[in-house]
């Protein structure tokens, strides 16, 4: 089932799918990563968190870039997924 909003901006309506208005794109610092694996690691298991749609780890960094949709999993629960790891999520924005 998909549930259609309509949203009015400068006269025009646009209609956005319920995916797209509830999608939101997080960066989340992590402790320093140590080898190439970490990174695939942290990877491969916030791909397979329900409502996470794209992510891509930074090994040089040491950062997260995650988009997701906010009607199915929350901020807290993908940092959940990071510490389960055993890596310490040091802030997001």
């Amino acid at each position: 089932m998909i549930i259609f909003f309509i949203i009015k901006t400068q006269n025009k309506k646009e209609i956005k799918n319920k995916e797209e208005f509830f999608m939101m794109t997080k960066t989340y610092k992590l402790e320093t990563l140590t080898c190439p694996s970490c990174m695939a690691k942290i990877e491969g298991a916030l791909k397979k968190t329900k409502g996470v749609k794209e992510t891509e780890v930074l090994f040089n960094s040491s950062k997260a870039k995650v988009t997701f949709d906010e009607s199915i999993v929350e901020s807290e629960d993908i940092k959940l997924v990071i510490e389960r790891l055993g890596y310490r999520v040091l802030g997001e924005k």
